[in-house]
């Protein structure tokens, strides 16, 4: 199994990345409808791809929750 989150999108590509900041590039058709940038995918070993939406929503609310405590006023 392989955890991957989209970074952007690049023409036909999706280019994700994996914690180790190792990119991929998986085209647009091979993936769910629907995704976007910054949703966390998981690969099976059968190499289907699904949007893990609970870590998805972790880590946009961990990525918030930075930025209201880097720009908060002091």
């Amino acid at each position: 199994m392989k955890i991957l989150s989209i970074d952007r999108f690049e023409n036909k590509y999706a280019i994700c990345m994996d914690d180790n900041m190792s990119a991929f590039a998986i085209t647009v058709e091979e993936l769910p409808k629907d995704v976007k940038s910054g949703d966390v995918l998981v690969i099976d070993n059968e190499g289907n791809i699904k949007i893990d939406v609970v870590e998805t929503e972790m880590r946009k609310k961990r990525i918030a929750e930075k930025k209201n405590r880097l720009f908060s006023k002091k």
